[in-house]
């Protein structure tokens, strides 16, 4: 019996011991971050070539991804987010940003279905994919790392055609860099991207561990 109640005693505390490690881990993170908005806040303005504001990208992180309540983003290590085009985009334009407004899976809620960019929340190496379908139409797409090309992509499916191009790029990002896709930036091509039942545009990436 006292042998039983000892053990039941030393698991307590190894459980407080735990909470109060994990809440002391938590506590720093909170701090940390405010530190970088603050320091974020402190650093002049200046447009991206894309034409939102670039700086204070870690502030638009923390207003811009509404898919996982805020309080879970530090509880995985896991970086992901797959989204879809629900609707055609109508012949878009030149320097054109894609939204894929449909995020099927968003862990860790660093890409924004409203916007189409994924702002990463932490440094390391990502993975991202692009997918495009068109229908009797030809584009260049781009994916776009803060300002710079990283991929691209080109396709002409003329004359009744129906065809889709993949991209491909592993990049190393700092934390609050941006990334989305756009038609290309001087190439304004010609006639929708599609996306029905039958096939979707897609974006989607990871941070590789």
């Amino acid at each position: 019996m006292v042998v039983d109640q000892q053990n039941r005693l030393n698991r307590f505390q190894e459980t407080d011991r735990l909470k109060e490690e994990r809440l002391r881990s938590l506590e720093n993170k909170i701090s940390s971050l405010q530190e970088t908005c603050k320091n974020v806040h402190n650093q002049p303005r200046r447009n991206s070539s894309n034409g939102p504001l670039t700086v204070n990208r870690l502030e638009r992180f923390l207003t811009e991804s509404p898919s996982l309540p805020r309080t879970n983003r530090s509880d995985s290590d896991v970086i992901a987010f797959y989204a879809i085009m629900s609707q055609s985009e109508v012949n878009p334009g030149a320097h054109h940003t894609l939204i894929f407004d449909d995020a099927k899976t968003n862990e860790g809620g660093a890409y924004s279905p409203n916007t189409g960019i994924f702002i990463a929340p932490r440094n390391g190496f990502y993975v991202f994919i692009w997918n495009i379908r068109m229908f009797t139409a030809e584009h260049s797409t781009e994916l776009i790392v803060n300002k710079d090309v990283y991929g691209a992509t080109f396709l002409r499916s003329k004359n009744g055609d129906d065809g889709s191009v993949t991209g491909t790029v592993v990049v190393h990002l700092s934390q609050g860099d941006d990334v989305f896709v756009r038609t290309h930036s001087a190439y304004a091509g010609d006639g929708d991207i599609l996306s029905n039942i039958h096939g979707q545009p897609s974006f989607s990436g990871w941070k590789l561990n």
